[in-house]
């Protein structure tokens, strides 16, 4: 393999390592009697 090509692979590859998000996670619970994020799953909106 060329010198050249390998850095171009390992640049290549730190690149998209930039542009990749962090991700996130967010737990909701849902409680009919209260005490929870949500008293029904109706009120969940998933288009956030």
């Amino acid at each position: 393999m060329d010198k050249n090509f390998g850095m171009v692979i390992i640049c290549t590859a730190l690149s998209l390592l930039c542009f990749i998000g962090t991700a996130s996670t967010t737990t909701w619970s849902v409680d009919g009697s209260g005490g929870a994020d949500f008293t029904g799953i109706q009120d969940l909106d998933f288009r956030r």
